[in-house]
């Protein structure tokens, strides 16, 4: 099964809002001891992160083009607060494991569930809660931007699409040669010679 454009984007802002919360989890309560060892990989996570969403605003902004000239929306995706709280728990599994795989495969670091939710670690459920609303507004924000354009009037030389703009186009063409016709209709022929 093929995953829609917004599924995608779903999932490379879940992505993002993972690492933002395990990078906050550290910043809001400092770990002590071997807590930082296994962090060795985020430069380059946060590399293919910004890229992700990079690829994802050129995938909005292509959507947008073709929605402006076709009309097309983009599937209605799930309300504010189902979004959220998909968002919200799977940012909170993507740290889980993130900080499950951290304590199993660095030395020195404390495994388990310790690992996850000890020495302050207790603060990603919150940042989870946040980094969740954030990723329910801009999946509702791409949507909004995709039907804004699919509203607007399609440029020089789209086709026209059937929609109540496209008839207002319609009614005034027959308006303007109702005028025309109107106008004419008072003048005497021509004279013959």
């Amino acid at each position: 099964m093929r995953g829609t454009p917004s599924s995608a984007r779903a999932a490379v802002l879940i992505a993002a809002a993972a690492l933002a919360v395990h990078e906050l989890r550290y910043l809001v309560a400092p770990a002590h001891g071997g807590a930082h060892a296994g962090h060795s990989y985020l430069p380059l996570a946060h590399l293919l992160i910004a890229l992700a969403l990079a690829g994802a605003c050129v995938q909005l902004g292509a959507l947008a083009l073709r929605a402006r000239r076709s009309g097309r929306l983009e599937r209605s995706g799930v309300g504010f607060s189902c979004g959220w709280a998909f968002a919200a728990l799977a940012v909170l599994a993507v740290y889980t494991g993130q900080e499950l795989l951290e304590g199993a495969l660095a030395d020195g670091r404390v495994a388990g569930l310790v690992a996850v939710f000890g020495a302050g670690g207790w603060v990603a459920a919150p940042l989870a809660l946040v980094a969740g609303a954030l990723v329910a507004l801009s999946m509702g924000g791409a949507r909004a931007v995709i039907a804004a354009a699919a509203r607007r009037e399609p440029g020089p030389g789209a086709p026209l699409r059937h929609t109540h703009s496209g008839r207002r186009l319609a009614s005034a063409r027959r308006r303007t040669s109702c005028e025309l016709a109107e106008h004419l209709a008072g003048r005497a022929p021509p004279l013959a010679r």
